[in-house]
């Protein structure tokens, strides 16, 4: 039986260590938005497409406001969830020994109460971890709602730019024309 335990121990790491990874990365992509400057449209004109700078100012606040849930609350509760399965770990190594020695001694009381206690912390490890489980999806969606709708505001005012800097060409064409023509006249 002792491989199996530390089979688990391995891979309690493992998804310790993917936590963690997790966590930093978490952490870098919110300090990035919250740090990052507000996006500014002061003077730039976007013919056709006067809403088009508040979509993207909203996206920003709405990205602002998912990093700050992580920050300030989905980021607590997995620390929290994974020091309970940490502490879990070691309350469970502390009753083993107990309600081993009530088996072996026929102490009905000693290995209930041991069962019972154990039990409880494992329920509520479980309620932890999927009420985790659930920010942590909402989050996910969150900012892949947000990465989507940034994305295609991007991708928008890029296209209108560079229609913009197909008219700014074509007008600069036909002043060289006009000014040619004016020194053709000279």
């Amino acid at each position: 039986g002792d491989t199996s335990l530390s089979a688990n121990e391995a891979k309690m790491k493992e998804t310790l260590q993917k936590a963690g990874l997790f966590a930093k990365s978490m952490n870098a992509y919110s300090y990035m938005l919250i740090k990052n400057p507000d996006v500014n449209f002061e003077g730039i004109t976007i013919n056709g497409y006067v809403d088009l700078p508040g979509r993207i100012v909203q996206d920003q606040k709405n990205a602002r406001a998912h990093a700050l849930t992580w920050d300030t609350q989905v980021k607590k509760q997995l620390l929290d969830t994974l020091t309970g399965i940490v502490e879990y770990d070691t309350t469970f190594d502390n009753y083993y020994e107990t309600i081993v020695d009530a088996i072996n001694t026929g102490d009905g009381e000693t290995l209930k109460e041991g069962i019972t206690d154990l039990r409880g912390e494992i329920q509520q490890n479980q309620k932890s971890a999927q009420q985790l489980i659930q920010e942590l999806t909402k989050l996910r969606d969150s900012i892949g709602q947000d990465v989507r709708a940034f994305g295609s505001n991007k991708d928008l005012l890029q296209s209108i730019l560079k229609n913009q800097g197909a008219d700014v060409e074509a007008d600069q064409k036909r002043l060289d024309e006009i000014l040619g023509s004016v020194n053709y006249y000279k």
